[in-house]
């Protein structure tokens, strides 16, 4: 069995919010990122299951301070250590994310579940026909953290929530074990999120 790997960099340093966290890798950020980043690409390069480097995942912060700079750089470095592979971010925020021009730094744009990202993928496809995809956090069911669901119990207004299958396949899930938050952000699939423009 292979393995498709999208390789996380945790120095992650696109959080660069003020005032800054007590033990957050922005205080190294500007001494170390670059000795950080070229010694993570460096030890894993060679491996042929890797086939993107990320350089972050959920950074809100990167978004609404405008980290473009800081995108560019990480990006920029992961191209001349490894110009072979491109350079991703999941986002969860990803309408302020194609605003302000975030998204436009990224070779490959993920797409994650919260924050309703997931339901902007089938515009997105529309507004950037060009634009690279993939959905970086997404079930392949509707599940909460485990808890596994092929009928929704959350319902969004106007969404056409999908039905996995005729009948539910794990009716012993207990509604305790179902958030809100879970259940309102799972409510795509990856198998419909994938089907071609035509449908």
């Amino acid at each position: 069995m292979g393995a498709a790997i999208i390789e996380h960099d945790a120095g992650a340093g696109l959080d660069r919010r003020e005032p800054a966290p007590p033990h957050g890798y922005n205080q190294y950020f500007d001494e170390w990122h670059e000795h950080d980043l070229t010694d993570h690409l460096k030890r894993d390069r060679n491996h042929p299951c890797v086939i993107m480097w990320s350089i972050s995942n959920e950074v809100p912060e990167s978004v609404k301070n405008g980290e473009i700079e800081t995108v560019k750089i990480l990006r920029d470095l992961c191209h001349k250590i490894d110009p072979s592979r491109p350079v991703t971010v999941g986002c969860n925020h990803i309408q302020s994310a194609n605003e302000s021009g975030f998204t436009e730094q990224l070779d490959i744009v993920g797409y994650n579940e919260g924050v309703e990202s997931v339901f902007e993928i089938e515009g997105d496809r529309i507004r950037y026909p060009d634009r690279k995809m993939y959905l970086s956090e997404v079930p392949h069911s509707l599940q909460t953290r485990g808890e596994y669901r092929t009928h929704p119990r959350y319902y969004r207004p106007g969404f056409d929530h999908p039905k996995l299958m005729e009948k539910e396949v794990f009716p012993e899930t207990d509604v305790y074990y179902e958030s809100p938050y879970d259940n309102s952000g799972v409510q795509i699939d990856a198998r419909r999120s994938c089907r071609p423009r035509s449908e």
